[in-house]
């Protein structure tokens, strides 16, 4: 299990957003991927993170908690952040006080329709398919049954 870089106690499993993070209960710091940090900022933040990430340096004194590489240092200008990450586990640490500057991505559309009722009528309209789809074969298979009674009917028969 991987602790905390700070503190040294394990971290949490947290689900958010379709992914995880990884929590310290005792110092409220979490351990973000890139493809979580674009799921809970949005695609600008983490690809000016991954940039970060891939260019710098600079070590921190800190160490991963997966790889116990030492952390990069990792500085944002936009919000004003300093950060540490692991390049070969593609992982940033936020403290908490960081982690609250972090922005909150939102969805904008031009239809006024939020992504969650998307997804909703997305996830009703292929429950339905999958049914026609079930119907569909269950209506073959009582097909080729019938004909299969026929042909047996027809070769006794003869």
């Amino acid at each position: 299990m991987p602790v905390c870089p700070m503190c040294s106690k394990e971290l949490e499993t947290v689900p958010q957003r379709q992914g995880v993070f990884y929590h310290c209960p005792d110092c409220n710091g979490r351990a973000l991927s890139i493809p979580q940090i674009r799921r809970v900022a949005g695609d600008h933040f983490a690809v000016k993170i991954l940039r970060l990430l891939k260019t710098r340096n600079e070590q921190s004194n800190s160490s991963c908690p997966f790889c116990g590489k030492k952390f990069l240092s990792l500085k944002v200008q936009e919000p004003l952040l300093e950060l540490a990450g692991c390049r070969p586990c593609n992982v940033v640490w936020f403290d908490a006080q960081n982690y609250q500057l972090v922005p909150e991505w939102a969805v904008v559309n031009n239809t006024g329709v939020s992504m969650q009722d998307i997804e909703t009528e997305s996830l009703r309209r292929l429950k339905e398919l999958k049914e026609k789809e079930k119907a569909a074969a269950e209506e073959e298979k009582r097909r080729k049954s019938l004909r299969r009674s026929l042909r047996t009917l027809w070769d006794q028969e003869s």
